[in-house]
């Protein structure tokens, strides 16, 4: 009922929309030069900072409200994976709309997972036993079809024979115990900053039991 209330409140909602959404959102169309126009959406004054509606286009906003937050909180969730380990579960629903998903070549890790290797023995971490140097294969414990992600935390080194067998299955808690043991010993040993950051923040904050009890569930 303050009139001066609601004036502040759409001023301090027009200032901040103002920097880098309101512009940005109304060039969502092209001309047939490919150049980025304007939807008539709203009007927006920029210098003014005034965000200013038409009847009908209160009307249109108000219909599709559903379907447009729906679209906005996808999009915000999509932003949000990159930033987290996650399953990312809307990468995933995008990945199979446009038959986009794609596996990453592990071969960059190899020499981190073998710094841990004692006395020149590569060690399968599933069965022990030494491997030949042509043998070896990078595997995700925790299934890359539930990661989504090839976070060195999860990564192992095993034959190749019994990465293409294991394929999906979810692994066992003795499996899970020997992995946190493994990660332990391993953030102790590298000395890359990335990598022995993401270990650390794995370790502390228990992404291994976290994913394995979702996986599980």
């Amino acid at each position: 009922s303050d009139p001066n209330f609601y004036q502040k409140r759409i001023n301090a909602i027009a200032k901040t929309l103002e920097h880098d959404v309101c512009w940005r959102f109304k060039r969502i169309k092209r001309d047939h030069h490919q150049r980025l126009v304007d939807l008539d959406i709203y009007r927006l004054d920029r210098k003014a900072m005034i965000v200013t509606f038409t009847s009908e286009e209160i009307k249109q906003l108000k219909d599709y409200a559903f379907i447009l937050s729906q679209l906005m909180n996808y999009k915000w969730a999509q932003l949000l994976e990159k930033f987290n380990s996650a399953p990312k579960i809307a990468l995933k629903v995008k990945g199979i709309s446009d038959a986009k998903i794609r596996r990453n070549n592990l071969s960059k890790f190899k020499h981190i997972l073998l710094s841990q290797m004692k006395d020149g023995n590569i060690i399968d971490f599933y069965t022990g036993k030494v491997l030949e140097e042509n043998d070896i294969s990078i595997d995700h414990v925790i299934p890359w079809s539930f990661m989504y992600s090839d976070d060195i935390w999860n990564l192992v080194i095993t034959s190749k024979s019994v990465n293409s067998s294991k394929s999906n299955s979810i692994p066992s808690e003795e499996v899970i115990e020997r992995l946190e043991k493994r990660n332990k010993e391993l953030v102790e040993i590298v000395k890359e900053p990335k990598y022995h950051e993401e270990l650390q923040t794995a370790i502390d904050n228990n992404y291994v039991q976290k994913f394995y009890v979702a996986l599980s569930m």
